[in-house]
């Protein structure tokens, strides 16, 4: 939230023809699961957080319950969200990166890759967080792998971004600029900031960006990343 209070990216410079239908899915999905959540809780009459240990992934059955239960509950993590403005911010993510990462990859290995980024994040955030207990929700994790590969891929492209509060403009930066920005906060944000004592960085949304950027680095080692279009603008 904190990124999106400074940097909100609208777009990526440049026209694309590709229809990415596997993120229109994930997307879809992450509707479903939201209006999923409603009737749980309307039913209920308790918040989202009191059913999250029964349905999300939970870093303390780890050893403790079945690997397919454990996939089943990771899985179903990445499509639930704790309020609306997350899953819009999230969807608007998953749009501007995601098109061009499953054009490259195709539709079917998108979407294991998007899973793995996904829980990898969530491992990595429980192997990194003390052995403290926590309930990882949401598709963050995968978005940070999808921006890892967009920025391994493309690493020149232009991200139109509405810069705030200061300038209230909107500006071009590189895309590498962009993850870089985005990685340095996922560092200092949580925790209540960077003075506040604690030392709390999104373990999930890092682990994320790591697993998507060496999924994404392996792939090319068999298929050549495209090459950079230096007059991308004038399609745009």
């Amino acid at each position: 939230m904190v990124l999106i209070q400074m940097l909100l990216p609208l777009r990526v410079v440049g026209r694309s023809k590709y229809r990415p239908y596997v993120t229109f899915f994930i997307t879809l999905a992450l509707l479903a699961t939201f209006f999923w959540e409603v009737v749980l809780t309307s039913q209920g009459g308790q918040p989202i957080e009191n059913y999250l240990p029964a349905y999300a992934f939970n870093t303390c059955e780890i050893g403790q319950v079945s690997a397919t239960e454990l996939l089943k509950d990771g899985v179903r993590s990445l499509f639930m969200t704790i309020d609306l403005g997350t899953m819009l911010i999230n969807m608007l993510f998953l749009w501007i990166f995601s098109p061009l990462v499953e054009e490259f990859l195709g539709s079917r290995r998108f979407l294991s890759f998007f899973i793995f980024a996904g829980l990898g994040g969530y491992i990595i955030s429980a192997i990194l967080s003390r052995g403290m207990c926590d309930v990882i929700v949401g598709p963050n994790s995968a978005i940070a792998g999808v921006i890892a590969a967009f920025v391994f891929l493309h690493p020149g492209k232009r991200i139109e971004t509405a810069v705030r509060p200061f300038l209230d403009r909107k500006m071009e930066f590189p895309a590498v600029f962009f993850a870089v920005v985005y990685l340095i906060l996922q560092f200092i944000v949580d925790g209540g900031g960077p003075l506040s004592g604690e030392f709390l960085p999104i373990w999930d949304e890092i682990g994320g960006f790591i697993v998507g950027f060496i999924f994404i680095f392996v792939v090319t080692l068999f298929k050549a990343a495209p090459k950079a279009d230096p007059f991308e603008y004038l399609d745009d």
